[in-house]
């Protein structure tokens, strides 16, 4: 799984470096959700290893949740997801964790809430 997806992210970088303006937002939306499932492999070879500690940073909890919208409006074009935060709200945690977790909530709410019409979902 690993070789694959590393000649994958080498591709997505070098096409970022030579799309214009309007395809590089898309690239890069590539290059996140590939890194995303790197990290994800990562973890679950660790975790089958044996466990392994999880790095805590200073992190934005606004910017993750932004951040999880962008990627489930990618997902879910038909919905309405809307990120109503006020200011910074600092935490210690694993950045990419957090994004997961929200876009999973986004996800959920949005595939709940189809059969009343148009999904809604407020951050």
């Amino acid at each position: 799984m690993r070789n694959p997806l590393a000649f994958i992210l080498a591709n997505i970088r070098m096409l970022e470096t030579e799309l214009d303006n309007e395809h590089v937002l898309a690239a890069r939306d590539v290059r996140v959700g590939a890194e995303r499932l790197e990290n994800i492999l990562q973890d679950l070879s660790s975790f089958s290893r044996g466990g392994t500690r999880i790095p805590l940073n200073n992190m934005d909890l606004t910017e993750a949740a932004h951040e999880a919208a962008s990627m489930a409006r990618a997902r879910c074009p038909e919905a309405l997801i809307d990120v109503g935060a006020f200011g910074r709200v600092p935490i210690r945690a694993d950045v990419g964790r957090v994004v997961q977790i929200l876009l999973n909530l986004i996800i959920n709410a949005v595939d709940a809430s189809r059969a009343q019409g148009t999904p809604e979902v407020y951050v």
